[in-house]
């Protein structure tokens, strides 16, 4: 079992790039009102006199589309607060190829391709991955050869979310067990991480309610099933904790977050301690 303040983790990077911000992962393609147009060409079906208006680009949701599109806001939305609620990583519905498909909105305020009518978004679906998450994405779809949207998937709430709840407050450990191991997770003088390992009998919980007293803290477990079984235990502690992915919203507003591996994609915005339970199991 491992755990720490900014745990660097074992990822072997194999000296790939990092992410980087509005880094594309194919060619750029424009939406065009034209419903003969191909999945990923463009059309100079506008006049281009005219000035665009805010413009952003989508990542749509088929795996078999490995590019990205331009996409016009509706004035309408800045009008009604659809347009303030739309950023990067936020979700929308799109017409690509005659249908409507899903997406995410991975760059705003493009600036398009001169002479080309670009299709408005269709529908504002709600919150999703955050911009740093949108990039985590994209560079795992690099490092690993696959479709970006499995990564973006994954990081994105099951339901629709259109705002967060209230964050939690501070975390109040009165075990003493918990507040002795909290030295543990101090910072290193030269500011380093601190990573933690317990022998394999040992209880984890006042590790995980020590690392919740640092702030916002990712715990991983193998399953679904086991996160659920120690998601009921902290509660039993008095502690809030927000199960993922069915309490997106609650993981995206701060504090304690539990999960299957797959929470590594979790929404924790200022990541101040991260807990591997079972890191062995293969499950």
């Amino acid at each position: 079992m491992t755990g720490g303040a900014g745990d660097q983790g074992r990822l072997d990077l194999d000296d790939v790039a990092p992410p980087q911000t509005g880094q594309g992962d194919g060619s750029v393609a424009s939406a065009s009102r034209s419903s003969r147009d191909a999945i990923g060409g463009t059309a100079t079906s506008g006049s281009g006199t005219d000035a665009p208006g805010r413009v952003v680009r989508v990542i749509p949701d088929v795996a078999a589309v490995d590019r990205v599109f331009d996409y016009l806001v509706p004035s309408s939305w800045e009008g009604d607060g659809r347009g303030a609620r739309l950023g990067v990583g936020s979700r929308v519905r799109v017409v690509l190829g005659g249908r409507r498909v899903g997406g995410w909105v991975v760059e705003d305020h493009v600036v398009p391709p001169e002479g080309v009518g670009l299709r408005p978004l269709a529908r504002l679906s709600g919150m999703g991955p955050s911009p740093e998450l949108i990039d985590l994405g994209r560079w795992a779809a690099r490092r690993w050869v696959g479709p970006v949207v499995g990564f973006l998937a994954t990081a994105s709430p099951p339901t629709v979310v259109e705002a967060l709840p209230a964050p939690p407050g501070p975390v109040d450990v009165p075990d003493s067990d918990a507040r002795w191991m909290a030295g543990a997770l101090d910072p290193t003088p030269d500011g380093s991480p601190t990573v933690v390992r317990l022998p394999p009998a040992t209880d984890p919980i006042p590790l995980v309610l020590a690392a919740a007293r640092l702030g916002d803290a990712l715990v991983l477990v193998p399953t679904a099933a086991a996160a659920s079984r120690l998601t009921t235990r902290i509660r039993r502690s008095g502690i809030a904790v927000a199960l993922l992915p069915r309490e997106w919203a609650r993981a995206a507003a701060g504090g304690l977050v539990v999960g299957s591996r797959s929470a590594a994609l979790a929404p924790v915005r200022d990541l101040r301690a991260v807990v591997v339970l079972d890191e062995h199991d293969e499950a």
